[in-house]
C-alpha cells in the first residue's frame, strides 16, 4: 500500500499471550531493524509512523518518541537529569553545544522546546 509516498508492508502481527508487535517494510527495508524485533504495539498506523521515522534517519526512543537524532535524544535526557537537580539555562545550553555537538542554533532551538514542554 501507499502511504505518504512510501511503499508500506505491515506483517508479523504477534498478538498471544499479552505480547504484541507489527513489523513494517518501508520500500523493501524492514523495520525495526534488528532481528526478531517488531513495534511493540497493536495500533498498525503508529508502526508505520516509526518505521516511516527511523527511514527518514530519526531516533525512536524506547517510549516510542521521535526524536531527529540519537544526539537529539541523548540532549533531551541530558536537560531532564539538569531540570530534576535545578536548571542553569546558560550551563545547558553551552553543555549541549560542548558535549553533544550541537550547533548554537541547534541547542537554542532544543533548550526552548525543553522549556515549553515544562511550561
Amino acid at each position: 500500500m501507499q502511504y505518504k509516498g512510501y511503499e508500506i508492508e505491515a506483517f508479523d502481527h504477534v498478538f498471544y499471550d499479552m505480547d504484541k508487535g507489527v513489523k513494517i517494510r518501508v520500500n523493501g527495508v524492514k523495520f525495526p531493524k534488528g532481528k526478531g524485533e517488531s513495534y511493540a504495539t497493536s495500533n498498525e498506523s503508529q508502526a508505520i509512523d516509526w518505521a516511516i521515522a527511523e527511514y527518514e534517519g530519526k531516533y525512536l526512543s524506547r517510549g516510542g518518541v521521535v526524536y531527529e537524532s540519537k544526539a537529539h535524544y541523548d540532549a533531551w535526557q541530558y536537560l531532564e537529569d539538569e531540570y530534576e537537580s535545578g536548571f542553569d539555562v546558560r550551563q545547558s545550553n553551552h553543555d549541549l553545544v560542548e558535549v553533544f555537538d550541537l550547533t548554537p542554533k541547534q541547542a537554542r532551538v532544543l533548550l526552548a522546546e525543553f522549556i515549553d514542554s515544562k511550561a
